[in-house]
């Protein structure tokens, strides 16, 4: 009977892990930081203008094919409302920073 339980409330759980985080239907993804390094294509938050990171771990989103990174984790819920801009910033950032290395 204990076992049945057990088993229960860990069938419980592992399905309300797994609805609490649903795949995005739009094919973007979005990850915090997990001690691995990740190349994001700016340093600099498209939605804040904070550096990537700033504010705690680094939150990142794949959108096209790219790595956008952001200053915190509210900010991924701005740019999926306008995505294009914010990956227009992130672009434009990146661009930037590539000109100052050059010099």
């Amino acid at each position: 009977m204990k076992k049945m339980i057990l088993t229960l409330c860990v069938a419980a759980l592992a399905t309300s892990a797994i609805a609490a985080d649903p795949p995005n239907s739009k094919g973007d993804k979005t990850a915090q930081s997990s001690g691995a390094k990740i190349e994001s294509i700016n340093t600099i938050c498209p939605v804040s203008g904070d550096k990537v990171g700033e504010l705690g771990k680094p939150v990142y989103v794949e959108y096209k094919g790219k790595k956008i990174g952001f200053c915190c984790r509210d900010c991924p819920k701005d740019f999926k409302k306008n995505p294009e801009k914010f990956a227009a910033l992130a672009e434009k950032n990146q661009a930037q920073e590539g000109a100052k290395s050059m010099k």
